[in-house]
C-alpha cells in the first residue's frame, strides 16, 4: 500500500471516529451531520444541528469543552 493510499485512509477513519463521538455527544441537539475542512490557519470545523443553542451552551462552554475534546482525542489543530 503506498504513503498516499495510507494517508487517505487514516484520514477516513479519523473522519468517522469523530463523526461517532459527534453523534453520540450531540443526540438531544439533533445532530445531523459535520464538514471538516483543513485551512491554513488549522481545522474548521462545521456542525449541522437542529438546537445549536445546546451546542454553543450558555456563554459558549459547551462549544469549548467539545472543541478542546476533539484538539486532545483527535489531534486537530485549532
Amino acid at each position: 500500500m503506498s504513503p498516499l493510499a495510507k494517508h487517505f485512509i487514516e484520514q477516513g477513519i479519523k473522519l468517522m471516529q469523530i463523526n461517532e463521538y459527534l453523534r453520540s455527544e450531540l443526540v438531544r441537539a439533533g445532530f445531523a451531520g459535520v464538514d471538516i475542512q483543513k485551512t491554513p490557519l488549522g481545522v474548521r470545523i462545521t456542525l449541522r444541528t437542529s438546537r445549536p443553542g445546546l451546542v454553543i451552551g450558555k456563554g459558549g462552554k459547551r462549544i469549548q469543552e467539545i472543541t478542546d475534546i476533539l484538539q486532545e482525542r483527535f489531534e486537530l489543530e485549532n
